[in-house]
């Protein structure tokens, strides 16, 4: 006899709230009162209590002392924080894939680039789908599952997803991953590590600390 699994009435809250935010459809500064969403979810206090504070863990949310509970806003720490610890885990992974990709996934790969640049600056969320399924393919040939586990789980951290859905990448930011997808295939075809690696290391440098290149 199959078991029906029930999500647990605090996981499903979680998870839907995580989600408003995460996409902006709560936005930051919004107050997050108990009241209010225990109505909205026909639920007590006490697991919405518990939401609460598991998203001011997640950083989605923060107490303010007298105040209450609220959504957070992404601070310029959070998104340094993420893409420091993005790059230290794929530099190591993108040693132990190179050389090992398929004809076929370095075709893919190539075109997951040319995707990523015909991606709307209106759509986050698919600008944040190429850029994922990008990396993924990327270090699948990875041989080390643990990496690719903690990998996985820094990909989709909220703060990572919550950086692409709610400000919309612009044009120019667009143009700069689509050329840096592409040199990293390119490096991958003519073998060339190093190459790779600096593609690598500026497709994880956030948008707002980028510096353009001197004229030539």
């Amino acid at each position: 006899m199959n078991e029906i699994m029930v999500e647990p009435l605090a996981t499903r809250v979680h998870r839907i709230l995580s989600d408003d935010i995460v996409t902006g459809r709560i936005a930051p500064g919004t107050p997050l009162i108990q009241k209010q969403l225990a109505a909205r979810f026909d639920v007590s206090r006490t697991p919405i209590r518990d939401v609460l504070t598991q998203l001011t863990a997640d950083g989605l949310a923060q107490l303010i002392s007298g105040k209450g509970c609220f959504v957070s806003d992404v601070s310029r720490d959070a998104v340094t924080d993420v893409y420091t610890v993005r790059a230290a885990l794929e530099e190591p992974a993108f040693r132990m894939v190179f050389g090992k990709h398929t004809a076929l996934q370095l075709h893919q790969l190539r075109i997951l680039a040319t995707e990523t640049l015909q991606v709307s600056p209106e759509n986050g969320e698919e600008f944040y789908e190429a850029s994922l399924q990008f990396h993924q393919l990327l270090m699948a040939p990875c041989p080390n599952e643990y990496l690719l586990e903690v990998l996985s789980g820094v990909w989709a951290h909220p703060i990572q997803r919550r950086i692409t859905l709610t400000h919309r990448p612009s044009p120019d930011h667009i143009r700069h991953v689509a050329d840096d997808h592409s040199a990293i295939v390119s490096a991958l075809e003519h073998g060339d590590l190093e190459s790779g690696l600096l593609a690598l290391a500026h497709c994880n440098t956030p948008s707002s600390h980028r510096r353009s290149a001197p004229d030539a």
